[in-house]
């Protein structure tokens, strides 16, 4: 019985990471955008003293991925810059902690997140990606019957509100 070669051990050769990735994938994209992105606001958050930072592009583009993959935790996304190879490329070989994402997303995202995907959705319609010109938000609400006790007692709003 034959089998397929493996090795371990054995070098790799292309060794850039981005020659491992689909020429198609969506990862070449955020990338272009966070490359072009107006990141003055956030590079304001940052002090010179101290130790130095990861940069604020890498990490937005880590962050941003992990949001496009389904990974929100900082968590998922550190162990991912541990092991998969697009988040390894995005980050440029840097691996970042849980903590460092977390304190990230926590102390300068926050500040910037509106602006961040704002700009994010005018690159993606000036490139072609999006097509902003018809969409809608739909806020209709209709009351669901599924439960059999969709009507509440006068008895029970009083006792409750008595506790909150």
């Amino acid at each position: 019985m034959g089998f397929k070669y493996y090795e371990q051990n054995q070098l790799m050769i292309p060794m850039e990471w981005k020659t491992l990735i689909d020429k198609n994938d969506v990862v070449f994209v955020l990338n272009d955008l966070i490359d072009n992105m107006n990141i003055d606001k956030l590079l304001e958050t940052y002090s010179p003293l101290g130790n130095s930072s990861y940069s604020p592009k890498m990490m937005l583009k880590i962050l941003m991925y992990g949001y496009i993959r389904k990974r929100y935790s900082s968590r998922q996304i550190a162990e991912a810059v541990q092991c998969d190879i697009k988040f390894i490329w995005l980050a440029g070989g840097n691996k970042p902690t849980r903590n460092v994402i977390n304190s990230f997303r926590k102390d300068k995202m926050k500040i910037i997140m509106e602006d961040v995907f704002v700009e994010l959705l005018v690159l993606l319609e000036k490139k072609g990606y999006i097509n902003a010109e018809e969409y809608f938000v739909d806020g209709t609400k209709i009351e669901a019957n599924a439960n059999k006790y969709t009507f509440v007692w006068k008895k029970a709003i009083e006792k409750y509100r008595a506790k909150l």
